[in-house]
């Protein structure tokens, strides 16, 4: 044997190995130990037991075993063994080569030590590309993971991001740098990539020294080398910047969405006809109580319909030509049918993608009530001072007959006192224009009282109430004319006014549709009420005589007459007219000789 230990210790004097040479019952017959593997060893080495404690326990000198059972190419690398006991994570690289010597078999084998960067780094040149090359320098934070999280390798890049030294890694786990809530989960992950092969990505929160925190990205994936325990590749990228951007955008969204809720004007975005968003204020001023109620639904059922073809030619125009529409007014309907006025403007945007419409509106329906009612009042003004300029000439014509008529006839008196025949006549006479200027008087307190507004209060009416007792008080004249009176309150039931002057005006109104009904037919009266906007509109139509509207500038005016072979003072229509003024209401005429007259009051809520 001396010859072949002589050509053994020879041929391997120079190999940087621990190299052992056995014989056929693998009983150690020399060694060289240039690595200083077998220092530990005491007394004579002879079998492989002895050495079990330096390649890591009775575990590994059975994989030994076993590696040195294999029948392959003597050249290939057949084994690692973990050195588990060691600070540093070091494994045992195996080969081995049988050889013949005079006609008996011996093995001849190798052993090197090796940290895991160098080894994963030549397992990545390997052509099975196991693993990704581990490069030092690499921006992105790069370590390697036993299978029980223990950290084996951390880059420079994760080193910094952790914000530890090298030298404090070893013993150091991912917990170390996990938050408590988040281990259970990444626990989960960890354990599914190692049994299902499962790589996955996530976003963490890092904890580092002085109770800061950093956010990274981690991608994992499973590596596993012949004959090793299975690590794991954990890249880390630095995402904390990125993150507090992240999370000032999602503030600043966060307080577009909460301005954008909460603003005090509507805000709706419409595309292709449809709803698609609408803000707190456009459920509120439109009455609905959802905004699901809104969403989806077609926008013309919301645009009054006068103003559609309006409206749908400025938002074509607009979404061809990109032109903001500015501050316009709208007629919207509310989701009880009410008319509300809105104020606003519309821009082109883009909606996931697609054109689309932002209109922004504020809600004026107060206002413009305040300006309509304010023009109502100008003109209803206007009115007055000319009905008054006609009642002073009218009352003061009507004042001077009569009174001139008693001092002509005083003065008459006084020419011949002694004629008892003409003091007589001046007293008959003095009766019956006392009587005429008595009538002027109680006209003119009658018009004061219809004229002052404000004297009897407003309150809700049920017109139906308030008509039959008109007709019970009217039913003789009725039932002589043969009267049909038809009435239909049921889409507006009720109005606001003094009941007093409605009373008196469905009175005139509809005594003077029986009293100048055509000759010969029966009158035909119908009385109907409809909301129109915020108003009450009440109508009486007959289908009588009629009157010539060349004249209808006096139709309305105090002591006109256009039937004169009927009784009457020329008081009725004036009186109605003035009723309804009073109560801030409007009253319109339509007439035509021979086919009717319908007379249309307005009342504003």
């Amino acid at each position: 044997m001396s010859a072949l230990t002589d050509a053994f210790r020879l041929f391997f004097a120079d190999d940087n190995r621990t190299v052992l040479l056995l014989d056929r019952k693998k009983r150690i017959v020399d060694a060289i130990d240039n690595q200083g593997l077998l220092a530990e060893v005491n007394g004579p080495l002879q079998a492989l037991e002895q050495i079990k404690n330096i390649i890591g326990g009775a575990q590994n000198l059975k994989i030994l075993n076993g590696i040195l059972e294999q029948k392959e190419n003597p050249d290939a690398l057949h084994g690692i063994l973990p050195l588990k006991s060691r600070s540093t994570p070091s494994y045992i690289m195996v080969e081995h080569r049988e050889i013949n010597y005079s006609g008996e078999k011996m093995l001849i084998l190798k052993l090197r030590e090796k940290q895991i960067l160098e080894l994963l780094s030549e397992a990545s040149m390997s052509a099975d590309g196991l693993f990704p090359a581990l490069i030092h320098e690499s921006v992105t934070g790069l370590m390697v993971l036993r299978s029980d999280a223990r950290l084996v390798y951390a880059n420079r890049s994760a080193l910094e991001f952790l914000e530890i030294k090298e030298e404090d890694l070893s013993g150091k786990s991912l917990w170390d740098f996990t938050r408590a809530t988040d281990v259970s989960r990444e626990k989960e992950l960890l354990e599914r990539l190692l049994s299902e092969d499962q790589h996955f990505v996530l976003e963490k929160e890092f904890k580092i020294g002085g109770g800061q925190t950093k956010w990274g990205k981690v991608q994992c994936t499973k590596v596993k080398l012949k004959g090793v325990d299975e690590f794991i590749h954990y890249s880390i990228t630095d995402i904390s910047e990125l993150r507090k951007t992240m999370s000032m955008l999602e503030e600043k969204s966060s307080l577009y969405t909460d301005l954008v809720e909460h603003a005090p004007v509507g805000i709706v975005v419409h595309q292709e006809g449809k709803v698609k968003f609408a803000n707190r204020e456009v459920i509120r001023s439109m009455g609905f109580d959802s905004v699901e109620d809104l969403l989806e639904k077609n926008i013309d059922d919301f645009i009054y319909k006068d103003d559609k073809p309006y409206v749908k030619g400025r938002i074509g125009e607009m979404l061809v030509n990109d032109r903001l529409i500015r501050q316009t007014e709208e007629r919207l309907i509310r989701k009880d049918g009410s008319i509300m006025y809105a104020i606003g403007s519309a821009n082109r945007v883009i909606y996931n993608g697609k054109p689309a419409v932002q209109a922004i509106f504020s809600d004026i329906t107060e206002r413009k009530k305040v300006e309509n009612d304010r023009l109502r009042l100008m003109k209803q003004q206007e009115k007055h001072n000319k009905d008054l300029q006609e009642f002073a000439y009218v009352v003061s014509h009507n004042l001077r007959s009569p009174v001139s008529s008693i001092l002509g006839l005083v003065d008459l008196a006084y020419t011949k006192p002694d004629d008892a025949g003409l003091i007589q006549e001046v007293l008959r006479r003095l009766r019956t224009t006392s009587k005429e200027l008595n009538t002027v008087i109680e006209d003119l307190s009658e018009i004061l009282v219809a004229r002052k507004s404000g004297s009897n209060p407003k309150s809700p009416l049920d017109l139906e109430e308030l008509l039959y007792p008109v007709l019970t008080v009217l039913s003789r004249e009725i039932e002589e004319s043969k009267a049909e009176i038809t009435h239909d309150f049921s889409a507006a039931p009720e109005v606001t006014a003094v009941k007093s002057y409605l009373n008196n005006i469905f009175f005139n109104l509809i005594q003077n549709a029986i009293k100048y009904s055509k000759p010969g037919r029966n009158p035909r009266i119908e009385i109907r009420s409809k909301r129109k906007e915020n108003t009450v509109v009440l109508t009486i139509k007959d289908h009588g005589m009629g009157i010539d509207m060349k004249a209808s500038d006096r139709v309305f005016g105090l002591y006109q007459r256009f039937h004169t072979h009927k009784d009457g003072r020329g008081m009725g229509l004036y009186l109605v007219k003035s009723q309804i003024e009073s109560m801030g209401a409007e009253i319109d005429i339509k007439s035509a000789v021979g086919r009717g007259t319908t007379f249309t009051i307005t009342f504003y809520e």
